[in-house]
C-alpha cells in the first residue's frame, strides 16, 4: 500500500498557523521599518599615514649634532556632516579610556626621537618605531553634531605607514 503523505499544517483555533503566524511577522517588520531605520553615520576614507621628520643641526665641541623629532600623521577624507573625530587608544593592555577629539584631520603623534651625533644618522629610529608598533594603535571614528559616532576605522599601528 503506497499512501501519499499531504504536509501537515498545525491547526490554532480552527485556522492555518504558520502561514498566517509568517505573514503576520513579515507585514509587522515591513511596517516597523517604515522611517524608524537607525542613522548610521558613514566611516572615515582614504587614510593615509605617513611618516616626517623634525631635524636640527648644532655643534657641540666641534662635533655636528642632530636633534631629531619623528612624527607619525594620519590624514582621512572629511566626513560630510561630522563635528569632530574621536580618536580612540588602543594599547597593550587593552582599549584605553581617554580618547583625543579633532575638530579636522590629520592626527600627528611623535613617534620616535633622538639627539646624537650626525654621523650616527637617526640613531636607534627604526627601534622606537618597531617597539612603539607593539604597543599602541588607534582608530578614528567621526561625531556627528547629533551626538552619534560613526564607523571606527581600522586600527592603526602606530608608527606604520598606511596604505
Amino acid at each position: 500500500m503506497n499512501k501519499t503523505r499531504k504536509p501537515v499544517t498545525r491547526l490554532y483555533n480552527g485556522r492555518r498557523f504558520w502561514p498566517s503566524f509568517f505573514l503576520s511577522i513579515m507585514l509587522f517588520n515591513a511596517h516597523a521599518n517604515d522611517g524608524l531605520q537607525p542613522n548610521i553615520a558613514a566611516g572615515v576614507t582614504n587614510l593615509r599615514a605617513v611618516l616626517e621628520d623634525e631635524i636640527q643641526s648644532y655643534d657641540k665641541k666641534g662635533v655636528n649634532y642632530l636633534r631629531w623629532h619623528t612624527y607619525w600623521v594620519v590624514d582621512w577624507q572629511p566626513v560630510v556632516g561630522a563635528k569632530e573625530y574621536q580618536i580612540t587608544y588602543f594599547t597593550s593592555e587593552g582599549v584605553s579610556k581617554k580618547t583625543k577629539i579633532l575638530a579636522h584631520p590629520p592626527f600627528r603623534l611623535e613617534s620616535a626621537l633622538g639627539d646624537n651625533p650626525k654621523s650616527m644618522g637617526f640613531l636607534q629610529r627604526e627601534i622606537q618605531l618597531q617597539t612603539i608598533q607593539s604597543l599602541l594603535s588607534i582608530s578614528i571614528a567621526p561625531r556627528m553634531a547629533d551626538g552619534s559616532i560613526g564607523l571606527p576605522s581600522p586600527l592603526l599601528g602606530v608608527g606604520q605607514t598606511y596604505p
